[in-house]
């Protein structure tokens, strides 16, 4: 089966890395449509339900963002694993939602149950585990976004500013193409009924899993800095004079070929040389290698240096753990095994001879004694942990030299000026036709997809700020002719649906209202894959995603306070007071972009400058490439 994908399969690296994106976004697409058909067919018609849905999944990305950034950061030498398990846990959510989505269905419809006590509650249940998973499926796919689109690309680029630039236009352009088309082939689905719609994306999502995994295993493969290069275990020579005794490799981190080639020894090495004569001989090959993982990251890694044997090793170095860094059953056994350990932690410690049996089982009761009762305070304990996550990486977001630019992102959210369900509800009322509306949708996509195309030719002749900085701004000139519809839209009877005899504005105020949401895609997208490329490139690659999880949550608060003031003005003939509250947004976006970003992440530069020897720009705009450290000394 692996055979049949890998030659059915996009060759190049980059190829394969679109393809498993587009396959991602394609079924997240779907079930974004077809969820809210699903839910609007199950409640009737009421505008309550879906609406709580939404709020819903926003507030549930909202808390899970920081914490699944936070996580991503916890695991840099795992960055496969991590997709991988983000990746299933996307897929299966939404084909589980989509199951209890037809299961709705077929209850509301069923007219043996209609009216009875069993059917109220068999809905409520099927409704609970659509938004339940359809919640779960959001926060992976937030995971699996963070960690390729932000973190992914970052290292398969490998600080190429241009290269960045093409990479994140190229996937932010598959996205938009499957924002437009997928809704349309979902809905041709529903045409034979909106549960045959609903299997139809959940069978999408479980048949397409196979393919994402192995695409993203292939890219992987490819590049080093993503652990996909040591894929299977090698064993220990046994060391000279050690009893026989030889271990495989499973537990050793995968290694970097980049790394490799630098020659950098981790500490502790030339101090563990002379611990290791007796089994110089059998782990000379292994040495090489082992020297260029850290201490920290695993206590096997530790020991193989020092030339013992594994189960024999001693405890390892208390600094050498991450602070707050969970122990695994390994440093569990060496922190409680000695003297004031429980009996039996360790076996056979110092014997010099000893077997893996009585080892496990040590550690199996350290684990169980060490394993903390699920309390009442403890579970309050990790029920609050979002919110830690999010006041941990708040503490570090607004502390960035472009915090500006990224709330101005942020604050855009909050403008309405888009073609979403407000925006369409008032174009009806104004009289304009369902098909009229899908092309003003279409030609807003074409906008937002040429923007993708420019916007690596921006960078490179403006630089990132500068490109930020005429973009929103161009943004904020596109979206003034929606004014014209302001004069006849500014009912103050906000709580009151307007009659069928209500004045409603002119067809060439409305025109000029689409005419100019669908300009502002193209300056839109363009600010936002400015700040993004911001994002990636001048923070700390340690806590890279974790600043972008809290963009992430922030982005979602804000989406969802901007549907509570629609929800505040539903009157149709009061849309000029969204209009003209969502100008002041774009406005403030570019205020906060101008006046609270420095001129250039300095600080920043300065970091990353101590931390690799990779050549780094320190201007916004491109620069000849420099030397690296390692090549100047």
């Amino acid at each position: 089966m692996l055979a049949f994908l890998d030659v059915a399969l996009p060759r190049g690296l980059e190829s394969r890395l679109y393809a498993s994106h587009a396959l991602s976004r394609w079924g997240d697409r779907m079930w974004a449509f077809a969820a809210s058909i699903v839910v609007a067919s199950v409640s009737g018609g009421v505008a309550t339900l879906p609406a709580a849905y939404g709020a819903i999944e926003g507030m549930s990305t909202f808390f899970g963002g920081a914490s699944v950034g936070a996580a991503l950061r916890t695991t840099p030498s795992q960055r496969l694993g991590v997709v991988r398990k983000a990746l299933v846990a996307q897929n299966v959510s939404v084909a589980l939602s989509a199951v209890a989505g037809v299961f709705a269905l077929l209850i509301a419809e069923d007219t043996v149950l209609a009216g009875s006590d069993a059917s109220g509650w068999l809905l409520a249940v099927a409704v609970g585990g659509l938004m339940l998973f359809g919640c779960c499926a959001a926060v992976a796919g937030l995971a699996s976004s963070l960690a390729v689109e932000k973190d992914w690309a970052v290292v398969i680029c490998d600080g190429n500013e241009d290269r960045l630039a093409r990479m994140n236009s190229t996937m932010r352009r598959i996205d938009l193409f499957c924002k437009t088309a997928a809704p349309a082939i979902t809905g041709a689905l529903m045409t034979a009924g909106v549960a045959w719609g609903a299997a139809g994306v959940a069978a999408w999502n479980v048949l397409s899993l196979a393919v994402e995994y192995r695409l993203l295993e292939l890219v992987a493969g490819g590049v080093a800095e993503l652990g996909g290069t040591a894929t299977s275990p090698a064993p220990v020579p046994e060391p000279g004079g050690g009893g026989g005794c030889s271990v495989e490799l499973t537990a050793l981190p995968k290694l970097s070929d980049s790394a490799s080639e630098t020659g950098a020894d981790a500490p502790g090495t030339a101090a563990s040389a002379a611990a290791a004569s007796g089994a110089e001989e059998g782990l000379a090959s292994h040495r090489e290698t082992l020297a260029m993982t850290p201490a920290s990251d695993d206590l096997d890694a530790e020991r193989l240096r020092r030339g013992e044997p594994v189960a024999f090793a001693a405890a390892p170095d208390d600094k050498a753990m991450a602070p707050g860094a969970a122990l695994n059953g390994r440093a569990a056994r060496d922190r409680e095994g000695g003297p004031s350990g429980p009996p039996g932690a360790r076996s056979g410690n110092g014997s010099g001879s000893g077997s893996g049996s009585g080892s496990s089982g040590g550690e199996a009761a350290v684990a169980v004694a060490a394993r903390p009762r699920l309390t009442a305070c403890r579970v309050l304990w990790l029920a609050g942990q979002p919110l830690r996550d999010l006041a941990a990486g708040w503490a570090q977001y607004r502390r960035l030299s472009f915090v500006g630019s990224a709330m101005g992102l942020v604050i855009l959210y909050l403008s309405l000026l888009s073609f979403n369900r407000v925006t369409s509800s008032f174009l009806l009322w104004a009289g304009f036709e369902p098909w009229a509306i899908g092309v003003a949708q279409a030609v807003g996509a074409v906008c937002g997809l040429s923007a993708t195309c420019c916007v690596p030719a921006a960078l490179a002749r403006f630089g990132v700020r500068g490109t930020a900085t005429y973009s929103v701004w161009v943004q904020l000139a596109m979206l003034l002719p929606s004014l014209a519809v302001v004069p006849f839209a500014m009912s103050v009877e906000v709580a009151s649906n307007p009659g069928p005899d209500a004045d409603r504005p002119p067809l060439w105020a409305v025109v000029c209202l689409c005419l100019s949401l669908a300009a502002s895609r193209a300056a839109l997208w363009t600010f936002d894959l400015a700040v993004t490329q911001m994002l990636q490139l001048w923070v700390d690659p340690d806590e890279r995603t974790l600043l972008n999880g809290v963009q992430r949550s922030l982005t979602s608060l804000f989406g969802v306070a901007g549907l509570l003031a629609a929800v505040a003005v539903p009157n149709p003939s009061s849309f000029g007071w969204l209009v003209v509250g969502s100008l002041g947004v774009v406005a403030a976006a570019g205020v906060a972009h101008g006046c609270f970003s420095s001129d250039r992440p300095a600080a920043q530069f300065a970091a990353l400058a101590t931390t690799t020897a990779k050549p780094t720009k320190h201007e916004d705009g491109p620069d000849p490439e420099r030397p690296s450290a390692a090549a100047s000394a």
